[in-house]
Protein backbone atom coordinates (compact mmCIF):
# COMPACT_ATOMS: atom_id res chain seq x y z
CA UNK A 1 0.00 0.00 0.00
CA UNK A 2 1.63 3.31 -1.13
CA UNK A 3 1.80 6.12 1.07
CA UNK A 4 2.22 10.10 -0.27
CA UNK A 5 3.03 12.72 1.34
CA UNK A 6 1.09 15.52 3.76
CA UNK A 7 0.59 17.94 6.15
CA UNK A 8 0.58 16.87 9.44
CA UNK A 9 -2.49 18.73 10.22
CA UNK A 10 -4.91 20.69 8.43
CA UNK A 11 -6.13 23.91 9.44
CA UNK A 12 -10.54 23.57 8.95
CA UNK A 13 -11.23 26.44 5.99
CA UNK A 14 -14.23 28.55 5.98
CA UNK A 15 -17.35 26.95 4.89
CA UNK A 16 -19.58 29.50 2.55
CA UNK A 17 -23.12 29.53 2.41
CA UNK A 18 -25.20 26.83 0.77
CA UNK A 19 -26.05 27.71 -3.02
CA UNK A 20 -28.80 25.25 -4.42
CA UNK A 21 -28.99 25.18 -8.14
CA UNK A 22 -31.88 23.49 -10.52
CA UNK A 23 -30.09 21.46 -12.79
CA UNK A 24 -33.18 22.12 -15.39
CA UNK A 25 -32.70 26.40 -15.14
CA UNK A 26 -28.21 25.35 -14.93
CA UNK A 27 -26.18 26.94 -17.92
CA UNK A 28 -23.17 25.53 -19.47
CA UNK A 29 -21.68 26.14 -22.37
CA UNK A 30 -20.90 22.63 -22.48
CA UNK A 31 -23.25 20.49 -25.47
CA UNK A 32 -26.27 19.08 -23.28
CA UNK A 33 -27.38 15.61 -24.67
CA UNK A 34 -29.47 14.39 -21.77
CA UNK A 35 -30.78 16.22 -18.79
CA UNK A 36 -29.87 13.28 -17.00
CA UNK A 37 -26.24 14.55 -17.51
CA UNK A 38 -23.20 17.02 -17.69
CA UNK A 39 -21.24 16.28 -20.28
CA UNK A 40 -17.87 18.31 -21.49
CA UNK A 41 -15.86 17.49 -24.95
CA UNK A 42 -12.35 16.35 -25.19
CA UNK A 43 -10.41 19.75 -25.94
CA UNK A 44 -7.62 18.06 -27.69
CA UNK A 45 -5.94 14.62 -27.93
CA UNK A 46 -5.67 12.66 -25.03
CA UNK A 47 -2.71 12.43 -23.53
CA UNK A 48 -0.87 10.03 -21.38
CA UNK A 49 0.32 7.65 -24.42
CA UNK A 50 -2.59 6.38 -25.57
CA UNK A 51 -2.13 4.99 -29.49
CA UNK A 52 -3.32 6.36 -32.49
CA UNK A 53 -6.07 3.45 -33.46
CA UNK A 54 -7.16 3.59 -29.49
CA UNK A 55 -9.89 7.07 -30.71
CA UNK A 56 -11.38 9.10 -28.01
CA UNK A 57 -11.43 7.67 -24.23
CA UNK A 58 -14.45 8.58 -21.87
CA UNK A 59 -14.65 8.87 -18.60
CA UNK A 60 -17.71 8.83 -16.51
CA UNK A 61 -16.96 11.75 -13.38
CA UNK A 62 -19.34 10.19 -10.14
CA UNK A 63 -20.79 12.92 -8.01
CA UNK A 64 -19.99 13.14 -4.16
CA UNK A 65 -23.23 13.53 -2.06
CA UNK A 66 -23.40 17.68 -3.59
CA UNK A 67 -24.56 16.22 -6.61
CA UNK A 68 -23.17 17.44 -10.28
CA UNK A 69 -21.93 20.77 -8.37
CA UNK A 70 -19.00 23.32 -9.65
CA UNK A 71 -16.35 20.83 -8.15
CA UNK A 72 -17.85 17.78 -9.85
CA UNK A 73 -18.20 19.69 -13.10
CA UNK A 74 -14.48 21.13 -12.53
CA UNK A 75 -12.63 18.15 -12.59
CA UNK A 76 -14.72 16.74 -15.64
CA UNK A 77 -13.04 20.06 -17.38
CA UNK A 78 -10.30 18.65 -15.96
CA UNK A 79 -10.64 15.79 -17.78
CA UNK A 80 -11.33 17.41 -21.16
CA UNK A 81 -8.47 19.44 -20.45
CA UNK A 82 -6.55 16.21 -21.21
CA UNK A 83 -8.61 15.23 -23.67
CA UNK A 84 -11.51 12.83 -22.52
CA UNK A 85 -15.30 12.94 -23.41
CA UNK A 86 -16.64 13.20 -20.28
CA UNK A 87 -19.99 12.14 -19.02
CA UNK A 88 -21.31 13.22 -15.21
CA UNK A 89 -24.32 11.81 -14.28
CA UNK A 90 -27.09 13.32 -12.09
CA UNK A 91 -27.35 10.15 -9.56
CA UNK A 92 -29.96 12.68 -8.17
CA UNK A 93 -32.21 12.84 -11.21
CA UNK A 94 -35.49 11.05 -9.79
CA UNK A 95 -35.58 13.55 -6.95
CA UNK A 96 -35.62 17.05 -9.09
CA UNK A 97 -31.75 16.78 -10.11
CA UNK A 98 -30.95 19.00 -6.52
CA UNK A 99 -27.46 20.36 -6.82
CA UNK A 100 -25.20 21.55 -3.82
CA UNK A 101 -22.61 24.17 -3.30
CA UNK A 102 -21.86 23.76 0.63
CA UNK A 103 -21.87 21.28 2.80
CA UNK A 104 -23.12 23.40 5.56
CA UNK A 105 -26.36 21.50 5.91
CA UNK A 106 -25.84 18.12 5.26
CA UNK A 107 -29.12 17.10 6.48
CA UNK A 108 -30.77 18.41 3.61
CA UNK A 109 -28.42 16.87 1.65
CA UNK A 110 -28.68 13.43 3.34
CA UNK A 111 -32.20 11.83 2.34
CA UNK A 112 -31.31 12.24 -1.56
CA UNK A 113 -27.64 10.24 -0.79
CA UNK A 114 -30.01 7.76 1.08
CA UNK A 115 -32.46 7.83 -1.67
CA UNK A 116 -30.23 5.73 -3.99
CA UNK A 117 -30.14 1.92 -4.52
CA UNK A 118 -27.65 -0.16 -6.47
CA UNK A 119 -30.37 -0.78 -9.32
CA UNK A 120 -30.80 3.28 -10.08
CA UNK A 121 -26.66 3.23 -10.11
CA UNK A 122 -26.17 0.82 -12.13
CA UNK A 123 -28.85 2.43 -14.31
CA UNK A 124 -27.59 5.72 -14.45
CA UNK A 125 -23.77 4.91 -14.36
CA UNK A 126 -24.47 2.12 -17.30
CA UNK A 127 -26.90 5.14 -18.91
CA UNK A 128 -23.22 7.38 -18.99
CA UNK A 129 -20.97 4.35 -20.37
CA UNK A 130 -23.50 4.11 -23.24
CA UNK A 131 -23.47 7.62 -24.21
CA UNK A 132 -19.87 7.90 -24.35
CA UNK A 133 -19.69 4.62 -26.43
CA UNK A 134 -22.53 6.13 -28.69
CA UNK A 135 -20.02 9.43 -28.91
CA UNK A 136 -17.33 7.45 -30.27
CA UNK A 137 -15.43 6.45 -27.19
CA UNK A 138 -13.37 3.52 -27.61
CA UNK A 139 -12.61 2.55 -23.88
CA UNK A 140 -14.39 4.06 -21.16
CA UNK A 141 -12.91 4.65 -17.40
CA UNK A 142 -14.60 6.32 -14.15
CA UNK A 143 -13.61 8.42 -11.32
CA UNK A 144 -15.77 9.41 -8.56
CA UNK A 145 -15.16 11.79 -5.29
CA UNK A 146 -16.86 10.06 -1.67
CA UNK A 147 -20.09 8.17 -2.53
CA UNK A 148 -19.13 8.56 -6.30
CA UNK A 149 -15.64 6.77 -5.09
CA UNK A 150 -17.57 4.43 -3.77
CA UNK A 151 -19.42 4.03 -7.13
CA UNK A 152 -16.56 3.71 -8.93
CA UNK A 153 -15.27 0.61 -6.91
CA UNK A 154 -18.64 -1.13 -7.43
CA UNK A 155 -17.91 -0.39 -11.12
CA UNK A 156 -14.69 -1.54 -11.89
CA UNK A 157 -15.76 -5.27 -10.43
CA UNK A 158 -19.37 -5.23 -11.78
CA UNK A 159 -20.04 -3.03 -14.87
CA UNK A 160 -17.70 -3.11 -18.54
CA UNK A 161 -15.88 -0.03 -18.03
CA UNK A 162 -11.88 -0.24 -18.60
CA UNK A 163 -10.34 1.68 -15.67
CA UNK A 164 -11.37 3.27 -12.51
CA UNK A 165 -10.08 6.28 -10.00
CA UNK A 166 -11.75 5.88 -6.44
CA UNK A 167 -11.02 9.21 -4.17
CA UNK A 168 -11.53 7.93 -0.74
CA UNK A 169 -15.09 6.53 -1.10
CA UNK A 170 -16.86 4.67 1.64
CA UNK A 171 -18.88 1.59 2.49
CA UNK A 172 -15.38 -0.69 2.70
CA UNK A 173 -16.32 -2.88 5.28
CA UNK A 174 -20.21 -2.29 5.03
CA UNK A 175 -22.96 -2.29 2.25
CA UNK A 176 -23.58 1.60 1.83
CA UNK A 177 -26.51 1.35 -0.20
CA UNK A 178 -29.02 -1.58 -1.05
CA UNK A 179 -27.56 -3.75 -3.92
CA UNK A 180 -24.37 -2.48 -3.84
CA UNK A 181 -21.86 -4.96 -2.05
CA UNK A 182 -19.67 -3.56 0.60
CA UNK A 183 -16.09 -2.70 -0.68
CA UNK A 184 -13.91 -5.02 0.50
CA UNK A 185 -16.01 -7.31 -1.75
CA UNK A 186 -15.76 -4.96 -4.96
CA UNK A 187 -11.81 -5.46 -4.27
CA UNK A 188 -11.30 -8.95 -4.02
CA UNK A 189 -13.16 -9.47 -7.64
CA UNK A 190 -11.85 -6.45 -9.72
CA UNK A 191 -12.41 -6.83 -13.63
CA UNK A 192 -11.04 -3.61 -14.36
CA UNK A 193 -7.73 -1.73 -12.92
CA UNK A 194 -8.49 0.20 -10.30
CA UNK A 195 -7.05 3.02 -7.99
CA UNK A 196 -7.33 3.44 -4.79
CA UNK A 197 -6.71 7.02 -3.08
CA UNK A 198 -7.89 7.70 0.58
CA UNK A 199 -6.53 10.26 3.27
CA UNK A 200 -4.91 8.66 6.14
CA UNK A 201 -6.96 11.01 9.09
CA UNK A 202 -10.59 9.78 7.08
CA UNK A 203 -11.91 8.18 10.06
CA UNK A 204 -14.57 6.92 7.68
CA UNK A 205 -12.51 4.81 6.19
CA UNK A 206 -9.54 3.77 9.36
CA UNK A 207 -6.60 2.17 8.74
CA UNK A 208 -7.02 -1.26 9.86
CA UNK A 209 -10.02 -1.12 6.86
CA UNK A 210 -7.53 0.47 4.31
CA UNK A 211 -5.55 -2.45 5.03
CA UNK A 212 -8.27 -4.93 4.29
CA UNK A 213 -8.51 -3.65 1.55
CA UNK A 214 -5.26 -3.71 0.32
CA UNK A 215 -5.24 -7.50 0.58
CA UNK A 216 -8.46 -7.97 -0.83
CA UNK A 217 -7.59 -5.74 -4.44
CA UNK A 218 -4.39 -8.41 -4.47
CA UNK A 219 -6.41 -11.22 -4.71
CA UNK A 220 -8.12 -9.76 -8.12
CA UNK A 221 -6.93 -10.63 -11.45
CA UNK A 222 -7.19 -6.77 -12.33
CA UNK A 223 -4.18 -4.50 -11.70
CA UNK A 224 -4.94 -2.42 -8.78
CA UNK A 225 -3.25 0.05 -5.94
CA UNK A 226 -4.42 1.52 -3.32
CA UNK A 227 -2.50 4.88 -2.20
CA UNK A 228 -2.88 6.70 1.22
CA UNK A 229 -1.77 10.49 1.83
CA UNK A 230 -0.65 11.05 5.28
CA UNK A 231 -2.08 13.73 7.47
CA UNK A 232 -5.31 14.71 5.16
CA UNK A 233 -9.11 13.83 6.34
CA UNK A 234 -12.03 13.22 3.96
CA UNK A 235 -12.48 15.42 0.76
CA UNK A 236 -8.88 16.64 1.09
CA UNK A 237 -9.23 16.43 -2.96
CA UNK A 238 -11.96 18.32 -4.05
CA UNK A 239 -14.17 21.76 -2.68
CA UNK A 240 -11.73 24.52 -1.71
CA UNK A 241 -13.84 26.90 0.72
CA UNK A 242 -16.73 24.27 1.40
CA UNK A 243 -14.99 20.74 2.62
CA UNK A 244 -12.20 21.89 5.82
CA UNK A 245 -10.52 18.94 4.60
CA UNK A 246 -9.26 20.33 1.03
CA UNK A 247 -5.47 20.67 0.94
CA UNK A 248 -4.47 22.20 -2.26
CA UNK A 249 -1.02 20.44 -2.69
CA UNK A 250 -2.45 16.80 -1.89
CA UNK A 251 -5.50 17.61 -4.03
CA UNK A 252 -2.39 18.72 -7.05
CA UNK A 253 -0.89 15.23 -6.05
CA UNK A 254 -3.55 13.14 -6.08
CA UNK A 255 -5.25 13.87 -9.41
CA UNK A 256 -1.81 13.74 -11.50
CA UNK A 257 -1.66 10.10 -9.81
CA UNK A 258 -5.01 9.44 -11.19
CA UNK A 259 -4.55 11.29 -14.10
CA UNK A 260 -1.34 9.12 -15.14
CA UNK A 261 -3.03 5.59 -13.47
CA UNK A 262 -5.55 6.10 -16.08
CA UNK A 263 -2.91 6.78 -18.78
CA UNK A 264 -1.56 3.69 -18.51
CA UNK A 265 -4.56 1.61 -17.97
CA UNK A 266 -6.04 2.99 -21.10
CA UNK A 267 -3.03 3.04 -23.20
Amino acid sequence: MASGPGPDQITPRPIKRRRRIDKRREHTDSPRIDLRFHTDQPLRPTTGGHSEDTGVVGLVVVQDALGVWSAIRGFAAEAAQLGYLTAAPHLYHRAGSPVFESSENFDEIRPYMNGLTGDSIVEDVSAAIALLRQQGARKVAIAGFCMGGTVALFSAANLPVDAAVTYYGGGLAEERWPGVEHGLASAGKLQAPWLGIYGSLDKGNPPEVLDLLDQARAHSAAPSSVAVFRGVDHAFSIGPGVFPGYSPQEAALAHQLGWDFLARALS
